[in-house]
C-alpha cells in the first residue's frame, strides 16, 4: 500500500495547554504531537500515518516499544500519526537521488507498512487463490489524509454510513458461478467457513445470479468478529459495495439500495444523505460522536457519492472514510 509515509509540511503548531516538552501541529487533516521547538510552520517532514508498522531495525523508531503507530493521547491532545526531520533518513541511497520533495510518497524508502488485524481461523478459511483481477478491493481511504478531496464531494448528492467494525467479504456471480472472498482471498467452500456460511444462508447465489457478473460487497459483524462490539446474537451481513464485473465499475447507490431492498440484504446503516456541504472538521466531529450502543464507540464512518464519480485526488471513486479517535483510543489491538 502507497503513501503510507510521505514528505509533507507541518503547519499550524500550538502549545499544549499544561505541557512543557510538547507541542502540537497538523500535517495533511491530521493532529501531531512533537517536540517543543523541533520544527517550525511550515517545514518539510517525514509523515508517517497510523495504524502502521515502522522497520524494526531502524533505530529512528526505537523509542516505539512494538513499532506499531497507534493514535495516543499526550497530555489532552489526541495524536495521530509520527513527523520526523526529512534530514534523518539517506535519500540518495533509497534512490531519490536529487533529494525529496512535498508529497513524495516514501513508504518503501523508509520500510513502513500497513497493521493488519489477524482473522479468525473461521474467516480466513481456505485459499483458491488470491482476490480474482476482475473485482476491487474494499479498502477506503483515510480523507484525512487527502483533505483537498473535500471539495470534490462539496455539491454532490452524497451519503454518509456507519463504518462497521467487522470484516470484509465478497460475493460474486460470474458467469453462473458463485465465488466467496475474503478481503483479500478468494476462498473454496468449506462447512466450518463462516463467510461461505453466510452466502448459504442468505441463499446469495439466487439472488445474484438474476443479474450475473456482479459482486455484493459488505462487512461480515456479529459473534466472534472483533469483539462483537455491535452486540448481536449471530454473524450477520451488511452490504455496502455493488460490482458490475463486465463494466467493472461500481453500481450507482440507488441501484444498491434497491437490489438489497428487493433481496432482503440489510445495507450498512445510513445515517445522512443530501446535498455534501462538510467541512473535515466537521466529518471528523460526527465520527467521534457515532456509538454502536452504550460504551462502545462505531469505528467511524464512509462519505461516499450517491452517483459513481471520479476524484482525482483520491485517484478513483470518491468514497472515503474518517476514522473515529474514540474508537481508536478505546480499542488498542
Amino acid at each position: 500500500m502507497n503513501n503510507l509515509a510521505t514528505i509533507q509540511r507541518i503547519k499550524n503548531i500550538r502549545p499544549i495547554p499544561g505541557a512543557d516538552a510538547i507541542e502540537v501541529g497538523d500535517v495533511l487533516g491530521w493532529s501531531v504531537v512533537i517536540k517543543k521547538n523541533e520544527y517550525k510552520d511550515g517545514d518539510m517532514v517525514v509523515f508517517h500515518q497510523p495504524d502502521t508498522i515502522v522497520d524494526a531495525n531502524n533505530p529512528h523508531y526505537s523509542f516505539l516499544k512494538d513499532k506499531r503507530l497507534r493514535t495516543i493521547k499526550l497530555r489532552g491532545q489526541v495524536s495521530q500519526g509520527l513527523v520526523l526531520p526529512i534530514d534523518v533518513f539517506d535519500w540518495k541511497s533509497a534512490g531519490f537521488t536529487d533529494g525529496v520533495r512535498e508529497g513524495d510518497d516514501v513508504t518503501s524508502a523508509v520500510r513502513i507498512e500497513k497493521y493488519e488485524k489477524l482473522i479468525p481461523a473461521e474467516l480466513a478459511g481456505k485459499a483458491k487463490g488470491a482476490l480474482p483481477s476482475f473485482l476491487r478491493k474494499t479498502d477506503e481511504l483515510n480523507l484525512r489524509s487527502y483533505p483537498d478531496a473535500i471539495n470534490d464531494f462539496n455539491g454532490r448528492n452524497a451519503y454518509i454510513s456507519t463504518k462497521l467494525d467487522g470484516t470484509s467479504v465478497s460475493f460474486y456471480v460470474k458467469d453462473g458461478e458463485l465465488g466467496v472472498c475474503s478481503r483479500n482471498l478468494d476462498l473454496l467452500e468449506t462447512d466450518g467457513n463462516a463467510i461461505w456460511k453466510a452466502a448459504r444462508d442468505l441463499n446469495m447465489y439466487e439472488k445474484l445470479k438474476i443479474c450475473d457478473n456482479v459482486c455484493l460487497q459488505g462487512e461480515l459483524v456479529g459473534v466472534g468478529i472483533q469483539g462483537n462490539r455491535l452486540g448481536l446474537k449471530s454473524v450477520e451481513f451488511r452490504a455496502y459495495n455493488m460490482w458490475d464485473i463486465i463494466t467493472r465499475k461500481y453500481c450507482d447507490f440507488p441501484v444498491l439500495e434497491r437490489f438489497c431492498s428487493d433481496n432482503c440484504i440489510p445495507t450498512v446503516p445510513i445515517i445522512w444523505g443530501g446535498n455534501c456541504q462538510f467541512t473535515l472538521v466537521d466529518l471528523i466531529e460526527k465520527a467521534n460522536s457515532l456509538d454502536y450502543g452504550p460504551s462502545f464507540p462505531a469505528e467511524g464512518l464512509v462519505l461516499r457519492s450517491c452517483q459513481e464519480s471520479y476524484s482525482p485526488i483520491l485517484g478513483g471513486r470518491l468514497s472515503a472514510k474518517v476514522v473515529s479517535e474514540r474508537y481508536l483510543l478505546k480499542y488498542k489491538e
